[in-house]
Formats: C-alpha cells, sequence, structure tokens
C-alpha cells in the first residue's frame, strides 16, 4: 500500500512539474542567442562570423512568410522581441568561441537559464519562445539549438528540447539561417 502511495505521489508531483505547451496559444518570439554558441571547425574571420550571426535575427523578422513562426509553431504571434537575444550576439567574444574540440560544443542547463532571465521585452506578459545557439559544427554541416519556452513574467522555462539540424546555402549566414528554417519546417512538439 505503502508503494501505490508513494507511486501515485511522485506521478503527481511530476505532473505539477512539467508543463504543456500545446494549451499556449499566443507567444513572444525573442528570436536566436548565439551567445552562449561554441563553433567548430568555422575558418571564416571573426568579423565575417559576428556579422552573419548577427544579422540572422534581422533576417528572421524581414522574411516572416518564411520563416513563418505562426504556421510552424501552431501559436498566435504577438510580437518580435529580438532586442535581448541581438545585444547578447553583438557583445559575444567570437575568437573566444571558437574551438577545435568537439568536447566543448555542450551548453549547460545554467546557461540557458542564463539567457532567459536575461530576456526582456516591453510586451512580454506571457510566454517567450527563444532559440538558443549550442554548436555550429562547420566539419559536420550541422548547428545545435534549444528551443525554449518560458514564462516571461517569471522566466520559468516551461519547456526546452534540443534540436540538430543540416546547414546549407551559399554564404555564411544563409548557410547558419538554413538550420533554422530546417528546423520550425520539422517543428513537432512532444510532451
Amino acid at each position: 500500500m505503502r508503494k501505490v502511495i508513494l507511486f501515485f505521489f511522485i506521478c503527481l508531483s511530476a505532473k505539477a512539474f512539467s508543463q504543456d505547451i500545446s494549451s499556449v496559444d499566443k507567444i513572444n518570439f525573442y528570436g536566436v542567442d548565439f551567445s552562449a554558441a561554441s563553433f567548430y571547425g568555422l575558418e571564416e574571420s571573426w568579423k565575417t562570423i559576428k556579422n552573419g550571426l548577427c544579422d540572422i535575427n534581422a533576417l528572421l523578422k524581414r522574411e516572416q512568410k518564411k520563416y513563418d513562426i505562426e504556421k510552424y509553431f501552431k501559436k498566435s504571434l504577438g510580437s518580435y522581441c529580438l532586442e535581448s537575444a541581438d545585444a547578447d550576439n553583438e557583445a559575444m567574444n567570437v575568437e573566444a568561441m571558437i574551438t577545435n574540440s568537439k568536447d566543448q560544443l555542450k551548453i549547460s542547463p545554467e546557461q540557458i537559464e542564463i539567457i532567459v532571465n536575461n530576456l526582456s521585452c516591453s510586451e512580454g506578459n506571457g510566454t517567450g519562445l527563444v532559440f538558443i545557439a549550442e554548436s555550429l559544427d562547420k566539419p559536420n554541416t550541422k548547428a545545435s539549438y534549444y528551443i525554449v519556452f518560458f514564462k516571461e513574467d517569471t522566466k520559468e522555462i516551461i519547456y526546452s528540447k534540443n534540436v540538430v539540424e543540416k546547414a546549407g546555402g551559399f554564404g555564411f549566414r544563409n548557410y547558419w539561417a538554413s538550420t533554422i528554417y530546417k528546423i520550425m519546417k520539422d517543428w513537432k512538439y512532444k510532451k
């Protein structure tokens, strides 16, 4: 009997802390934050890397029909709140982020929490969505991101999923932006 009660309590507790984003109707999009990423095997200059990555959020907003948040995530889009991620991307020290070691291609849950805690938006009082770049791996033509949904008022992460996608395209920015497009296009929410 004790085992049954303990099992019931564990299940009830787990359900209370896992949140279902399928019930979220509207989101604000915070763009892509590259500030904690590792860049493996990139041979471009740090200036080319920084300029290319810093322009990706502007591309996502400019080409809303292609990078259609509402269509791919099946949520109403409130606002683009790109300022925080853009500031983080502008401040990144690209030279320190380039690595020749595959061991440095992971980010910690604490790094994700720090990034989410630093996001802000004047219209942010519901649910936010941000892509947090984990790694850009040129030799293997792939990029890894965390897709993070969070409560904007408390910064509580309600859903996080690591996704890896193949890169392709012409020019540095488009090469890596293609991974974001493919992630959006192939998005499937799993509880």
